[in-house]
């Protein structure tokens, strides 16, 4: 039997009185990947994206991908509520490589309950790379039976008590094919500043309703978290910065070409005034700018 969105309403409603993030199911992406998002109009499946050629960043890690089954490539996987596991693996500008993959500046695409009740859907009551987990076609029956409590915990997992609770925070909502963003509802940023970079990549954000919380993310990395203009200029704010972190300051000149300043954190967390630098000095390339642009440990962070 399939979910009716009387049923889905009812439940969450009960689901809210205690646990937050009932009704929040959302996908996660970088920033970067937002304009192929909203060029669409839909999120796809992995292997919808990879035919079109519209994997800008590949966030999934290698060995758990391996052990998924392979038919979850054709379908969008929703997570039932922000801050997984997965998350604090990938989530921010990484200051050394690990073995999982990066999404430095991520958001939130956080959809409508009526995702529950479309053709094709199935629900899974844990992380899809688990041998242990049940995956349904949805059913009022099969929603009725999920662990809410663990699917909904928000917390530290670090103890070992805590894996099933890890397995669980992975819960999905599988749609076929395609999730049209007509469901969406609402975007979810981690810093203004990250907001207004989202805005300058794709304007058409400036039609959905979009809020800043960064409670829904981890935010342990360096991260842009403000950029204001004052009379002398504009000033800015890195949380988490520590020595070393970089942040470069490109700005066009009317004659084509760019001008490059680079300011390097010293300890504790103090940013000198920006000098120039030559280009072949940043290891990363600088090309084509139109807007004045922020690169902070080599990724773009705000554009006007």
């Amino acid at each position: 039997m399939s979910i009716s969105q009387q049923f889905v309403a009812d439940r969450l409603q009960q689901l809210k009185t205690r646990l937050t993030h009932a009704g929040d199911f959302c996908f996660f992406a970088d920033l970067d990947t937002l304009p192929s998002i909203f060029g669409v109009g839909a999120l796809l499946s992995r292997n919808k994206t990879l035919g079109a050629g519209l994997m800008r960043r590949d966030f999934a890690s290698a060995s758990v991908l391996g052990n998924t089954p392979s038919w979850v490539r054709d379908y969008v996987r929703l997570y039932f509520a922000p801050k997984t596991p997965t998350l604090y693996h990938v989530e921010g500008i990484k200051r050394r490589p690990d073995d999982w993959p990066e999404c430095p500046i991520p958001a939130y695409l956080d959809f409508s309950s009526q995702i529950l009740t479309l053709p094709d859907v199935k629900i899974s009551d844990g992380n899809m790379g688990s041998p242990t987990t049940n995956c349904e076609d949805a059913s009022e029956e099969f929603f009725s039976s999920l662990p809410f409590d663990k699917i909904y915990h928000r917390g530290s997992t670090w103890l070992l008590k805590h894996r099933e609770i890890i397995l669980r925070r992975h819960a999905e909502v599988l749609i076929k094919a395609e999730l049209s963003l007509v469901h969406l509802r609402r975007l979810v940023f981690r810093s203004e500043a990250e907001k207004a970079l989202g805005l300058a990549l794709v304007p058409m954000l400036l039609m959905v309703p979009s809020d800043v919380d960064r409670s829904w993310f981890n935010a342990s990395r360096p991260f842009l978290d403000s950029l204001t203009r004052t009379e002398s200029g504009w000033s800015f704010h890195v949380a988490n910065g520590g020595r070393g972190d970089t942040v470069i300051y490109v700005v066009p000149l009317p004659s084509g070409g760019t001008e490059v300043r680079r300011s390097i954190c010293s300890f504790p967390t103090t940013w000198p005034p920006f000098e120039s630098v030559d280009t072949s000095e940043l290891g990363f390339p600088i090309a084509g700018h139109r807007k004045r642009t922020l690169y902070l440990n080599g990724h773009r962070v705000a554009e006007w």
